[in-house]
Order: C-alpha cells, then sequence, then structure tokens
C-alpha cells in the first residue's frame, strides 16, 4: 500500500530522529544536513520531488562559461550510481539557478531508498557549489574548487 507523502516524511524524520516535519504554506519540507539543504514536496503524482538549490549561474560571459563547462565535464560521471540529475530553473530577474533532482515514487514504501536518493541530491548540490559564485559552499566544496578535473574519463558498460 503507498504511504502518503505525509506518512513518508514522517516516517523518515523518524527514522532519523529529527522529530515532527514542518510543512510551510507551499507544502515544502526542508530538511538540513550539515551546510547543505534539500526540499521535499508532493508532485501531486505519487511522488516525493527531492530537490537541493546548488547556486545562480553568473550571467553571460566568460564564468557562465567556465561554470557550464565544470558542471558538464562532470555531471556524466555521476549518472552510474546517482539517481539524481540537474537543471536549470528560471528565476525571473535573479537568473537562472542550477538544481539537483530527484524523484521518489511513494508507492515504493522504500525509506531506505528514499535516504539514499536525498543522499544523491545532497551530494550533487556539494560536488557543483564550487562551479557556481553565490552558494555559500561548505569548505571542503572550496577544497574542491580548487582540484581542476584535468583528464576526461569515459565509462563503458
Amino acid at each position: 500500500m503507498a504511504l502518503s507523502f505525509l506518512a513518508t516524511v514522517e516516517d523518515l524524520f523518524r527514522r532519523l530522529s529529527l522529530g515532527m516535519p514542518r510543512i510551510d504554506a507551499t507544502g515544502i519540507v526542508r530538511l538540513r544536513v550539515d551546510a547543505l539543504a534539500v526540499n521535499l514536496s508532493d508532485d501531486g503524482r505519487g511522488a516525493c520531488r527531492i530537490e537541493g538549490r546548488i547556486g545562480t549561474l553568473p550571467a553571460a560571459g566568460p564564468a557562465r562559461a567556465a561554470a557550464v563547462r565544470a558542471i558538464l565535464r562532470a555531471t556524466p560521471g555521476f549518472l552510474l550510481a546517482n539517481e539524481a540529475g540537474v537543471f536549470l530553473r528560471s528565476e525571473g530577474a535573479r537568473g537562472e539557478a542550477l538544481v539537483a533532482f530527484s524523484s521518489h515514487p511513494l508507492a515504493q514504501n522504500a525509506p531506505e531508498r528514499l535516504i539514499g536518493r536525498i543522499e544523491d541530491v545532497l551530494t550533487l548540490v556539494e560536488f557543483h557549489a564550487h562551479a557556481l559564485t553565490d552558494t555559500g559552499a561548505p569548505a571542503r566544496a572550496q577544497r574542491a574548487a580548487r582540484e581542476e578535473i584535468e583528464d576526461a574519463v569515459i565509462f563503458r558498460l
């Protein structure tokens, strides 16, 4: 039997010993892990949306090109073992935000998979934070930003 979004999130918070979740007026539950945050929400189609805002892309120019290049170079490596992806969301006058996203079917009733998908989103948020300037990235992500990826890696299955 499929659980409702609220029952799923309550079960998650109970398993993580976080107390009762707080749902804001927009239907979002915010979950913080260290300096990182994800939003959990009901997508209205039987799934829990898991999103983490990474930051705003720089305006057009060399900084934007460098950020997009870094994101495109790194993202394919996550496709083999990560159930989350990244996309751009327009924020009007603020520009475009890079967002990490995953979805968890409520019918699955598998709390460990939900936790795994949340971890996948957090991994992308932390990893890609260095490519953007306004994320307030934690120190370990800032250190990773200084370590440039030099070689492309091709995975074959």
